[in-house]
């Protein structure tokens, strides 16, 4: 894909070829949307629940593939036909909504200035594809919010009053009575169910994250721009849901100033983009026209990142005209969108490439959260053992203490003095030795009458099971909390495997 030729006066740097490797994966569709669907529900049951070094981080990955997984790949291997959703994302300040605006023509989204902590981030889409969005193919997690705009409005000054929809987004696309058509829904006029809400996965529940849809007949069929939350937001949530945004496009278009073009959280992100083979475009806003300097800088960060192929288009620092760039500082912009939907263009390698970058992303991701899940069995098994070593020694101990001897002492030796010194012992001599014989090898079977001597005997096994229990309990505890992953158990945590089970003394 390369870019349109600059206007006169715009930087060559603009003009930069995009190379983009698309490549096929060998599983057809249905098999392709199967594995991915069984992903989701391999990773859907996952569970990282001991405290090792690496399971925060492990649930962190297992959250985001998930939300991946619903965005933006299960979405697009479903349908490669839906349109190509482009996301505008930067630094705060950076001009996103204002170059969107402008290269509308329209103001279809307020700038950061007037909304820092939005939860609503903005989709423009042309009317005809109103049925790609409206339902919940994409972005699950967030409810909708349809704007009500005419067609090919231009706003001059304040933008214009905009309230929910009451007689549709050009709903005569081809459905009977003009009701939209909805991927998915076997009938028209049935009623659009309602997007989940984002509270389970973003925010504090309270606030849910909207998705407001607004039409525009000057974009072209097939492409949706998204105004995105600031990625290096003071708002720990929306940099969440950036970051969520960003992994739901198909084409990243970043937009940074000659001021910002370095710092570091954009650059993570770009990172990332680029690990997953996203594929991007680079604007600069507010560039001096003595400061030229700066986008050659930028463009050398970028190719030491691996991003050598992104277009980068430079927008000069001007007066803006009714709060829009003018048109001729970002026709270039424009003519490379312009560019990229026309047939023959290069959507579909677009879609394509960053598709499948994202499952081979995905891929890496899964081999990582395999070696965690192996982490977390390693740690299992060390808890488990530390207590069934603890509990086998005090096995060990009761029959030793069976077999040596040492349980007839103090009372129980006491119990069979008392026995043999009533003359009980005399007694049976005279009767003879066999019958002696019979009388304690009764008495050690426990058919012999000899009730204090048996209590005696019981009292002291259960007090040695009893104390070898205990102690199995108390090394099993200490086991446990000299471990961070076994200390977080709530058995430790509340100090209740420091004495054995009280059923144990009955």
């Amino acid at each position: 894909m390369t870019s349109p030729a600059p206007d006169a006066g715009s930087n060559p740097e603009s003009a930069q070829p995009v190379r983009v490797s698309a490549h096929s994966h060998t599983l057809s569709d249905d098999r392709l949307t199967r594995a991915v669907k069984d992903t989701a529900e391999l990773l859907s049951r996952a569970s990282f629940p001991l405290r090792t070094l690496d399971a925060q981080a492990a649930e962190a990955e297992r959250s985001g593939a998930l939300n991946q997984i619903a965005d933006y790949i299960l979405p697009r291997v479903e349908n490669s036909t839906a349109p190509l959703v482009a996301v505008v994302g930067g630094s705060t300040g950076a001009g996103k909504s204002t170059l969107i605006n402008s290269v509308l023509g329209q103001r279809v989204t307020l700038p950061g200035a007037l909304r820092p902590t939005t939860r609503s981030p903005v989709l423009v889409h042309n009317p005809n594809d109103a049925q790609w969005f409206i339902s919940a193919r994409i972005l699950p997690g967030l409810s909708r919010e349809l704007e009500d705009r005419a067609p090919g409005e231009k706003v001059h000054g304040e933008p214009a009053t905009v309230g929910p929809v009451t007689s549709g987004l050009s709903t005569d696309q081809g459905s009977p009575g003009g009701a939209l058509e909805v991927p998915g829904r076997a009938d028209p006029h049935e009623p659009l169910p309602a997007a989940p809400t984002a509270a389970s996965r973003q925010g504090t529940g309270h606030q849910p994250y909207e998705l407001r849809l607004v039409s525009s007949d000057v974009l072209p069929q097939g492409l949706a721009l998204i105004d995105s939350p600031d990625v290096d937001s003071i708002v720990d949530d929306n940099r969440a849901l950036a970051v969520q945004l960003l992994a739901a496009a198909d084409l990243w278009i970043f937009v940074t100033t000659a001021a910002r073009y370095a710092d570091a959280v954009p650059w993570g992100a770009l990172a990332d983009a680029a690990a997953r083979q996203t594929q991007l475009a680079i604007v600069v806003d507010r560039v001096d026209p003595d400061a030229f300097a700066v986008v050659s800088h930028l463009r050398s960060m970028l190719d030491s990142h691996g991003l050598s192929s992104a277009p980068l288009f430079v927008v000069e620092e001007q007066e803006l005209v009714d709060g829009l760039i003018p048109a001729a500082s970002v026709e270039h912009v424009r003519a490379w969108l312009r560019d990229l939907m026309q047939e023959g263009g290069q959507r579909d390698h677009v879609i394509a490439a960053t598709r499948n970058g994202a499952i081979a992303s995905l891929s890496r991701t899964l081999e990582d959260l395999a070696v965690k899940a192996e982490s977390q069995e390693r740690m299992d098994a060390t808890l488990r053992r530390s207590v069934e070593d603890a509990y086998a020694r005090a096995r060990n101990a009761v029959s030793a203490a069976t077999e040596d001897g040492s349980m007839l002492r103090g009372e129980v030796l006491a119990r069979w003095q008392d026995y043999i010194g009533t003359g009980e012992f005399m007694r049976s001599i005279e009767r003879g030795i066999s019958k002696f014989r019979d009388k304690v090898t009764g008495y050690l079977r426990g058919k012999q009458a000899a009730p204090a001597a048996q209590r005696a005997v019981g009292e002291s096994l259960h007090a040695v099971v009893l104390e070898q229990c205990d102690l199995a309990a108390e090394q099993s505890f200490m086991a446990w909390r000299s471990n961070e992953a076994g200390a977080a158990r709530r058995p430790v945590a509340h100090a209740s495997l420091i004495w054995a089970v009280p059923g144990v003394s009955r």
